[in-house]
């Protein structure tokens, strides 16, 4: 140890900069008469409190805390977790979720021993989720344009992945709007996911692509004056068709 202050019979401040076991010993001499006395003093380590934290998530998913410091697991652990739900024991380590996205700062302090750490804090970014939705026309006929537009929410910077079935992109970039034909008759689906700091949303719209009719029909190429006669359709066209 080292003395701090303290002469003669004292009191005396001693310190000691690493944990040990070691001996406090005093001999006292009085008229040519001596004594001693040996004292066992315990130097206890001071914990850590150092933990790691995943340090970026989607809103409601599970972040994981977990000590790696020096303490047992018989310390005194506070942690705080910043209104965050938790579930583990003392030591941990935890699986922690916020449902509100921004940073939080979670902090640990360890006692062991009496002794105390210093406090460690660790920030853990709660990222948004998007919201993905889309706009179109829900029919129309084939070759015509339908504007698909992203309706949803998203930050600045998300990537848009878009399919259109069997369509043809005329133009549209990102997040839209796009302009897309198809050329055939049939369903169609449009999908978006959308992706932004990692978090990830999907959409789906369903298009009827309907088949342009024909007018086509035939009567006879000649009549007498006063004769009714047949005029037949012959085209192609749907029951609901207007004529």
């Amino acid at each position: 140890g080292t003395v701090v202050s303290g002469s003669g019979v004292g009191p005396y401040s001693v310190q000691w900069n690493a944990a040990a076991s070691d001996q406090v010993s005093l001999t006292v001499t009085d008229a040519g008469c001596t004594n001693s006395t040996t004292f066992n003093v315990t130097i206890n380590p001071i914990p850590n409190s150092l933990f790691t934290a995943t340090p970026s998530v989607c809103t409601g998913d599970n972040v994981t805390l977990t000590y790696t410091g020096s303490a047992s697991a018989g310390a005194n652990y506070v942690w705080d977790f910043n209104g965050g739900t938790s579930g583990g024991g003392s030591q941990g380590p935890f699986t922690v979720t916020w449902n509100t996205p921004g940073t939080y700062n979670v902090s640990l302090i360890v006692t062991e021993n009496g002794c105390t750490s210093i406090q460690t804090s660790n920030a853990v970014v709660n990222n948004p989720i998007p919201d993905a939705q889309i706009s179109a026309t829900p029919g129309l006929c084939i070759g015509e344009q339908n504007t698909i537009s992203y309706s949803g929410t998203a930050v600045a910077g998300a990537t848009y992945n878009w399919t259109f079935g069997t369509g043809t992109v005329v133009s549209g970039s990102g997040a839209g709007p796009y302009n897309v034909q198809w050329a055939a008759a049939g369903n169609e689906t449009v999908n978006v996911t959308v992706t932004q700091s990692g978090c990830t949303d999907n959409a789906s719209y369903s298009v009827i692509v309907n088949a342009i009719p024909t007018s086509l029909f035939n009567l006879p190429p000649s009549i007498c004056a006063g004769e009714p006669f047949d005029v037949n359709y012959t085209g192609t066209s749907g029951n609901a068709a207007n004529f």
